[in-house]
């Protein structure tokens, strides 16, 4: 049990472990060697019938693939390289006994030496009996005989999946996957295994499979902007063609609920970890239309014209929706307008004036001035009406003050004159007078800036702000609906005495020895020193979508409360050199 926890966890750190990015190096890029990990290949030719396509990375060839980041130069060493290899070593003994079960871990760790392409195959008008699955891969086996025999270790002891022939070089091996026929060959020459399973599938279909270039099909347009390295996770449905099929296995009470939300009008699926233009990116895609879901999709709004005195430390930005989503929402929750004019009857101003006046794009922004509020209304008479409106009725005191380089105002929400009770005692007045919240603003080329001190204020006026928060952020490229992103002080070091950290537990766990004195000193001097990571959420149109960007691992800004958890340290390994010699390994591929 220990040993197979033990590979589970490996394999799950491995898989994380490629998600690393290049947000210091923008402009970097992945160097993979196709001796050592060929990228996927199945998605260029997918046939036009694919309504689903996934792609499972290559631990291995993610985490021996040479990296160019700023870890890189503190794992390419011989420590490392002979520390990996030991534990490979030591992990080959525990997964020895363990049959089945050591010969998939074996073949995940070892073997795999390309992502696992796994497609389905639905033609239109065709019964879900008619599905096909294909799978693709590059297996690091020198024959067919070395492939049979793993074949059969890992088929050893197992029911639901037998091998009814083995391949040959004039014909394909025959599975049955319970009544579910399969046809699989291994090719020597390129390494490549492919499979097809169902019912339709055939020695023809499998000859077929991905001998046709198809640079239109959805799968790979989508790719190309989700996730370009071609060795990361990747997911992708045309749900307009599997929510139909999947309905009849659902509960009868949900679909109706389901589709009253909107989600069985979902078009597409995309979920992707790995690089895109050399950062590390996590994707998460939907697109449909009609139902609620779609129908509340927020307006686009355009990138913010703000700009910040030096790079920020953090940024938030989000959309206020305007008056036509309030109605939307208020129609999708049965409300009506008269229910609307009840929410503000009594303060005496309109829903459709608070609203038109507060539409718009609103930022918290912490920078060399300090920290403070972006407000850009889309109708910046209709915010200065609302302002005007709450100091007539009392919600507000406002206090004009001129400053060296413009003017300012002091803003104050006096809660103690609108709820106190006079009859209270004097230190009831003192608490209540205490509540009030009190703040500045002053407003230039219709963006309003509000701060809790003047001084935040007055450095922005006399600095004359010069960082496009537009630029910084990358806000141009989509416009996001919501987006954070935040510098932190360099993780780099943290990152690396983790996986020391990490070897040293992996060492113990698997009973071997490692030189931990052989490793280098990082060089702080020398290290980024700031690192970023990013979050965004578009909600637009037919289209939702969050991106989440890192710095060396998803988990990078939990670091602060997760130290000595040495299992981060793997995931921070993201330039472990091969597990076996590198010469060697292109040695072995060179006649291919």
């Amino acid at each position: 049990m220990t040993r197979l926890l033990c590979v589970l966890t490996l394999t799950c750190v491995f898989v994380l472990n490629g998600c690393s990015n290049f947000s210091t190096q923008p402009s970097a890029g992945i160097q993979w060697p196709d001796s050592l990990a060929e990228p996927a290949s199945l998605i260029d030719n997918l046939d036009a019938g694919v309504i689903t396509y996934a792609r499972v990375p290559s631990p291995g060839a993610w985490i021996s693939a040479p990296k160019n980041n700023a870890m890189g130069s503190l794992l390419a060493t011989d420590a490392n390289r002979e520390a990996v290899t030991a534990l490979l070593e030591a992990l080959r003994q525990q997964l020895a006994p363990l049959g089945a079960e050591g010969a998939t871990a074996g073949l995940l760790l070892d073997r795999l030496r390309s992502p696992l392409e796994l497609a389905v195959r639905l033609p239109q008008d065709t019964a879900v009996t008619g599905a096909e699955i294909q799978v693709s891969a590059r297996l690091d086996f020198d024959s067919r005989v070395a492939f049979e025999q793993q074949l059969s270790r890992l088929l050893q002891g197992q029911s639901g999946v037998r091998q009814l022939v083995p391949a040959t070089r004039d014909a394909p091996g025959r599975l049955s996957f319970g009544v579910v026929p399969g046809y699989y060959q291994f090719d020597p020459q390129t390494r490549r295994f492919t499979l097809v399973a169902g019912f339709a599938s055939s020695a023809q279909s499998l000859a077929q499979m991905g001998t046709v270039a198809n640079p239109e099909h959805p799968a790979l347009k989508r790719q190309a902007e989700l996730e370009d390295s071609r060795y990361g996770l990747y997911l992708w449905a045309n749900t307009a063609a599997v929510l139909p099929q999947l309905t009849a296995f659902l509960p009868a009470t949900e679909v109706p609920e389901l589709d009253e939300l909107g989600l069985m009008n979902t078009q597409e699926f995309a979920l992707a970890m790995g690089t895109r233009d050399g950062r590390g990116q996590t994707y998460l895609l939907l697109r449909g239309a009609n139902g609620p879901l779609w129908d509340l999709s927020l307006p686009q709004i355009p990138s913010t014209r703000v700009k910040s005195l030096g790079e920020p430390d953090h940024y938030f930005t989000t959309v206020i929706p305007d008056e036509a989503w309030v109605r939307r929402l208020a129609s999708v929750s049965d409300w009506s307008v008269r229910d609307l004019n009840r929410l503000t009857d009594k303060t005496g101003l309109s829903w459709t004036s608070i609203v038109a006046g507060l539409a718009g794009r609103f930022s918290v922004i912490a920078d060399d001035a300090g920290s403070y509020l972006a407000l850009e209304p889309g109708d910046a008479d209709a915010f200065a009406r609302l302002l005007d409106d709450f100091r007539y009725l009392g919600y507000t005191e406002m206090t004009a003050f001129s400053t060296p380089a413009g003017s300012m105002t002091r803003l104050q929400l006096p809660i103690s004159k609108l709820w106190l009770d006079p009859g209270m005692p004097a230190t009831s007045d003192w608490f209540h007078r205490s509540q009030d919240s009190r703040g500045w603003f002053y407003e230039q080329d219709g963006i309003w800036y509000f701060a809790s001190v003047p001084q935040v204020l007055l450095a922005r006026q006399q600095a004359a702000p010069g960082v496009s928060l537009a630029n910084w952020s990358q806000q141009d490229n989509d416009q996001p609906t919501v987006q954070f992103v935040g510098q932190f002080d360099s993780l780099i070091q943290t990152n690396y005495h983790y996986y020391l950290e990490g070897l040293q537990t992996l060492a113990h766990i698997l009973d071997t020895e490692i030189d931990m004195l052989a490793f280098p000193v990082a060089p702080v001097d020398q290290l980024p020193k700031q690192s970023r990571a990013s979050l965004s959420v578009t909600y637009r149109g037919d289209t939702l979508q969050a991106t989440y960007g890192y710095e060396t691992h998803p988990f990078d800004p939990l670091q602060g409360s997760m130290g000595g958890v040495a299992v981060i340290g793997i995931l921070a390994a993201i330039a472990i050199p091969a597990y076996q010699d590198y010469v060697e390994q292109a040695s072995l591929y060179s006649d291919i």
